[in-house]
């Protein structure tokens, strides 16, 4: 699951080997240190998938080889970020939503108060107004909620 992950990061190839001799151009791959990976025999063909590096490096191969290679499916990232090159508000409204999530979570909307069966909802709220415990709404009042000297009472942990 990993392996896949990262292989998507970097992006990959699906080809298709077919011609004269493609074992020959396996051994050869093999030879010149190109991964490849989910090989198939289909129909007195082999189709497999390599990274894009690797790709690149097969010209002088089915060159010595005289195999056909034919590209059945490109995927990964890189070809994800160069089929939408040109969007950047797409790219932009993500990042944009991504960094408001990450602000608003350095906050604390609401205390919602459930199971509480000895104590009134009304007692437990004016109990946390007595022992000083205050609804944050700033960077100024999170440095005063988070004070390590400031220690909340038993009773509310």
């Amino acid at each position: 699951m990993f392996e896949q992950f990262i292989w998507y990061l970097k992006g990959y190839v699906r080809i298709r080997v077919s011609g004269y001799s493609p074992e020959r151009f396996l051994n050869a791959c093999r030879y010149k240190n190109i991964y490849i990976w989910d090989l198939k025999r289909v129909c007195g063909a082999y189709e497999m998938n390599l990274s894009v590096s690797g790709f690149r490096r097969l010209k002088e191969i089915i060159r010595k080889t005289g195999t056909k290679v034919c590209i059945i499916r490109r995927s990964g990232l890189p070809f994800l970020f160069h089929r939408y090159r040109k969007r950047h508000i797409l790219f932009s409204g993500f990042i944009l939503c991504i960094c408001l999530i990450l602000f608003m979570t350095r906050y604390i909307w609401g205390i919602d108060i459930r199971g509480n069966l000895s104590a009134g909802h009304q007692g437990l709220c004016a109990g946390r107004h007595r022992k000083g415990v205050q609804p944050v709404h700033g960077p100024a009042d999170r440095r005063r909620a988070q004070d390590p000297g400031r220690r909340l009472p038993d009773q509310f942990l």
